[in-house]
């Protein structure tokens, strides 16, 4: 049993492979004294991002961070909204790729509640954090504890880790969407796992990790 949870660290730890020193810090100001840090990004991409609206976005040279100013914006709707108007502008250019067409809550690294929401595409370059699920389905015989578990292969097609092994089941956690409707969502779409079926997952456990993309 030790050797498998170290196996298993080992194989969490490769997940952890983010630098941060060679980005900015990603700011939100929603008003005087209400700036949050949301996120980290690369200097080459939050120029992109100044240049496609400067009056959103401001680069602090002194602190080397770059901040999103949305408190003339009325409320989580408008800021949600002049963000998404910027992340087409840089889809139509190429500098972000793998559009889903699925909103992420941008929230402070502190915690708390989202100030706005993007594209899910442009979490990745924005540096913010995305949070999710993943469901492991267990099969035994009736009345008799599991004894195997059904491994999932990521089609080719997919814009992050294409073709490699997955859970059953993961997907990401929307704006506005709690965790169990998540899971009941993506049980059915990826695995044609009935919704009553669905509803007996269980939470076991949570983890996080910084990934470089």
């Amino acid at each position: 049993v030790r050797m498998l949870l170290q196996t298993l660290l080992t194989a969490a730890s490769r997940c952890r492979t983010a630098v941060f020193a060679d980005k900015l810090r990603f700011l939100i100001s929603s008003g005087p004294g209400q700036t949050a840090h949301v996120g980290f990004v690369l200097p080459g991409f939050a120029d992109k991002l100044v240049q496609a609206d400067p009056e959103l976005f401001w680069f602090n040279q002194e602190r080397q961070e770059l901040e999103c100013k949305i408190d003339g914006l009325n409320g989580f709707d408008e800021a949600t909204q002049r963000l998404g108007v910027v992340m087409n502008a840089l889809r139509a250019d190429g500098s972000i790729s793998g559009w889903r067409d699925e909103q992420y809550g941008v929230h402070p690294l502190s915690g708390g509640e989202a100030l706005c929401s993007v594209e899910r595409a442009s979490a990745i370059p924005l540096g913010i954090p995305q949070f999710g699920i993943h469901v492991n389905v267990l099969t035994g015989p009736d009345g008799a504890p599991p004894t195997h578990m059904w491994i999932a292969q990521r089609a080719e097609s997919k814009a992050t880790w294409p073709g490699e092994w997955d859970n059953c089941v993961g997907g990401g956690l929307a704006v506005g969407e709690d965790v169990f409707g998540c899971v009941v969502r993506e049980c059915a779409e990826e695995a044609c796992i009935p919704a009553d079926t669905a509803e007996t997952a269980r939470p076991v456990s949570s983890t996080s990790y910084a990934v470089e993309m």
